[in-house]
Formats: C-alpha cells, sequence, structure tokens
C-alpha cells in the first residue's frame, strides 16, 4: 500500500475514481458521476484514467443498487424513492419549455451570486478574526456563529419552516419530487406552500454557504440541489397556476423541481454532469432533454461570470491554481510579454565553465526550477536544460574531488541534462500558454525566437500574473 498510489498519475486516477465512486453511489447515475469527475478534478482529463473511472462508478453503482434491494427487502427505506410517473417529453408544450428556460436564467445568476457571496464572507470572517485574535480565543468565535444559527432557528424567518429543516436532506428531495401535493409538514393551502418553499430556499441559500466556512462543513452539491428543487417548484407552481393545463397528478411541479436542482447545482459547480446526474434520479427519457436543456442554460450563464465554488475555495485558501483565461484580451498577450529575459543566466555546453561562473549563475536564477543549456555564446541557440538542484549536487562533487570547471559534454553530466525541454514560441498567447501548462502540469518552459533563447515562463509567474489580472480569467 505504501508504494501502491507513490506517483502523482496514481493519485490523480484515484482522486477522479473515489469523485465518481461517490456520485454514482449517492446519486445512483454511474455516467453522471464520471463525468462529474471529469469536471471536477481536472480541466484536462488524461485518457487512461477514464476506464478505471468509469468502471469504479459502474461496480458503486451496482453494489449500491445490490445493497438498496437488499435493505428494501428487510423493511429500510432506500437512499432515494423519487416517485415519477412515465414522463413523457409530449406533455411539455412551448410554454413550459419557455419557463424552464426561465428557470435556467434565474439558477445560472443565483450560482454566480452564491460564490462572489461565500468568498466575501470569508474574507469578512477573516477580518474579524484578525481582529479579534488574542482577544478571543477561536472556540467563541465559532461559538458565536453557532448562537446565530440557533437564534435565527428559534426565532424570525427559520421558525417558520422548522418542519422542513428537521427533515434529512434525502427527504425532503424525496418531498420536492413528488409528482402530487407537498406532505403537510410544507403546510395546506396553496399560499402557504409558496411561502414555505420561498423561506427554506433562502435559509437553505445563505446558511449552506455560512457552514462550508466552518470547520466540518456540511457540503455544497446536496444542499444546492435542494435549494435549487424548492425554487423549481415554486417556479412550476407559478407557470401552473399562469398558464393552467392538463395535469391534474402535478407532474409537471416534480419535473420543476427535478430541473431547479439540476440547474442550481451546475450553476454553482460549472458543472454540466449535474443534469445527468439529475437524471439518473429518475432515469425517465421524457425528462432528460428539460434537464439538459436548463443545466446548459445555467451552466453556460454561470461561467460567463464568475469561477465555480471550488476554484473560489482553492483562491480563499491561498492554493495556487493557474486558470485558462476565457477573455479575448488574453489571445493579444504573448510569451515576449510574460516571459523572463534570459540574460546570462545559461551555460554553454561546448566549452568547460568554471564553477565560479556556475555559482554566480545559481545565485541569479534562485527562483528558477531550470537553467538553460546553449550551443555557444554568440547564438544561443537552446539545446538542452539541467535542473537546478541537480546542477548544485553536481558543483558540490566537483568541490569535493578539487576540480575548478565542469564540462557538460561530460558522460556522467550529461545524462542529467534534458535535451528536450518545453518551449514555447515569443508570439504564444497567454490562453495558450496556460492550456499548455495544464495539459502538461509543466511547472517552466523555455522562450525562444527562432531557435534562439531569449526567456523563460514559470506556474509561478503566471499565477501572479493572474492575480495581477483576475478579469482576464
Amino acid at each position: 500500500r505504501k508504494h501502491a498510489f507513490k506517483s502523482a498519475i496514481s493519485k490523480r486516477r484515484l482522486l477522479c475514481a473515489g469523485a465518481a465512486v461517490g456520485i454514482a453511489a449517492c446519486m445512483g447515475s454511474a455516467i453522471g458521476g464520471t463525468l462529474f469527475s471529469i469536471e471536477v478534478t481536472s480541466i484536462t482529463f488524461v485518457v487512461s484514467h477514464y476506464w478505471s473511472t468509469f468502471s469504479s462508478a459502474i461496480i458503486a453503482y451496482l453494489t449500491n443498487t445490490w445493497i438498496q434491494k437488499l435493505l428494501v427487502s428487510i423493511g429500510i427505506v432506500p437512499l432515494f424513492s423519487v416517485k415519477f410517473k412515465d414522463v413523457q417529453m409530449e406533455m411539455f408544450d412551448a410554454v413550459d419549455i419557455m419557463m424552464m428556460c426561465v428557470v435556467g436564467i434565474i439558477t445560472g445568476l443565483l450560482g454566480p451570486l452564491y460564490v462572489n457571496l461565500h468568498a466575501r464572507l470569508v474574507e469578512t470572517r477573516r477580518k474579524w478574526r484578525q481582529k479579534l485574535d488574542g482577544v478571543l480565543p477561536d472556540f467563541m468565535t465559532t461559538g458565536a456563529w453557532a448562537a446565530l444559527v440557533v437564534t435565527s432557528f428559534y426565532f424570525g424567518l427559520c421558525e417558520l419552516i422548522r418542519g422542513p429543516l428537521l427533515i434529512p436532506e434525502r427527504l425532503v428531495i424525496d418531498d420536492l419530487l413528488y409528482p402530487g401535493n407537498l406532505p403537510h409538514v410544507w403546510g395546506t393551502a396553496l399560499h402557504s406552500q409558496v411561502l414555505m418553499l420561498v423561506a427554506f430556499s433562502l435559509v437553505y441559500y445563505f446558511f449552506s454557504m455560512i457552514f462550508i466556512t466552518l470547520k466540518l462543513p456540511a457540503g455544497v452539491f446536496a444542499p444546492m440541489f435542494v435549494c435549487g428543487a424548492a425554487l423549481g417548484r415554486v417556479l412550476g407552481i407559478a407557470s401552473t397556476n399562469l398558464f393552467p393545463s392538463d395535469d391534474p397528478e402535478g407532474d409537471r411541479l416534480a419535473c420543476f423541481a427535478l430541473v431547479g436542482g439540476a440547474g442550481l447545482t451546475a450553476s454553482v459547480t460549472q458543472t454540466f454532469s449535474a443534469g445527468l446526474i439529475a437524471y439518473g434520479l429518475t432515469g425517465l427519457e421524457g425528462l432528460l432533454l428539460p434537464v439538459l436543456l436548463v443545466t446548459l442554460i445555467s451552466c453556460g450563464l454561470a461561467m460567463q461570470l464568475s469561477h465555480n465554488i471550488y476554484d473560489s475555495c482553492c483562491t480563499l485558501k491561498h492554493i495556487p491554481l493557474l486558470l485558462v483565461p476565457s477573455s479575448h484580451q488574453a489571445l493579444h498577450i504573448t510569451a515576449q510579454r510574460l516571459m523572463k529575459p534570459i540574460g546570462t543566466t545559461y551555460l554553454v555546453d561546448s566549452q568547460d565553465v568554471q564553477l565560479a561562473t556556475v555559482k554566480q549563475i545559481l545565485k541569479q536564477a534562485a527562483d528558477d526550477d531550470s537553467i538553460p543549456v546553449v550551443h555557444s555564446a554568440e547564438n544561443l541557440i537552446l539545446v538542452g536544460s539541467i535542473p537546478r538542484i541537480l546542477l548544485m549536487r553536481i558543483v558540490h562533487a566537483c568541490e569535493e574531488v578539487g576540480r575548478d570547471a565542469i564540462n557538460l559534454r561530460d558522460r556522467s553530466i550529461i545524462s542529467m541534462v534534458d535535451q528536450c525541454p518545453l518551449v514555447l514560441n515569443t508570439d504564444a498567447n497567454l490562453q495558450k500558454i496556460a492550456f499548455l501548462f495544464h495539459t502538461l502540469r509543466a511547472e517552466f518552459a523555455f522562450v525562444v525566437d527562432f531557435g534562439i533563447a531569449v526567456g523563460m515562463v514559470s506556474r509561478s509567474e503566471l499565477i501572479k500574473f493572474q492575480e495581477a489580472h483576475a478579469h482576464l480569467f
């Protein structure tokens, strides 16, 4: 077990498979879980990881299905018991499709709002923690949040919806996706149900962003699905009353709840697979097109307005995260602007280099991971590179044996030279550079002009440029 996942590729494969298994087992969608892992764990997906991710999701789905059938046989209810009838696409008219597009637009706007409000909340919380540092211990600040939750629960808006809040999320999903009238805990009259659903959506929307800032977060996917389903049910009630239709069993309300949950989840996480995951709860082909339509509108709109919640959390936690720029202005920013000029920090492979010169180069290139190797000092044609840490070991070894110069053509040294380093042209734009760094997991790349080394671009410098020009990303 110690060496099973030692390499970075094996760890990433395990991460992708784990994300797919979790969604496949909980939501009953093996294909949706696989696509979700592809969208969330990496911007560029290694094709060789697909078979392991998909097979793991299939095994998890089949195992979960068998266990749930076994539990049902002994009287234990399954995780989700969505009771949809055989919904056909023909039951949706043009008005229903337009209203579902409205659901997609609303959820597409609520997703970026959620991400930005969460970021503001985290920054405000950190600012107050710095002000109270040394004044109040950490457990007292956490207690203050708990007091806020308890006070809001017993007084004010939460008192109105205390019944639905006490129900587990899986049962709330079953209630909201029920193709009939809601249980009495949601109210008896139609206007009381609408008021209850709106209040429930507001509480879930704002309190979930508070909970994920604590040390024991409650997750994002399920709360956003529940919140979106409640909002979708409200819009479904509005659509049914504004445009009456022959739907005695309330299938339209359940369909609006399903597409609302898929839309808000897709907007916050910016994953198209949320639609397939929601479709996996029912398995009805008639719901596939409406769910995917709302998901595409919601996710596409959210992508134009902000980052997803996962990238936002990485940024807030100061985790180095290089994004691919989406602005057209990035096409006019070239490697020549981003690079660090090579100057005199290079080695010549055709002559002996004094140790004092090598030490000076290492000192000047203290932030560089690799030192370029050129053919000669006159033309600076790039022939390779040598990692900084290996060059330091060579210097140390030469000092121990009393040598005052090194030659990169030496047999013991030439094997350490990377003769095929990552190279960029001077006119390569920022979008291509960022995508290349994502694809190859590169830490640096040399910039050449017709083969002549002119500079170097590093991941750390790209991240600094990203932070200084956030509007491009």
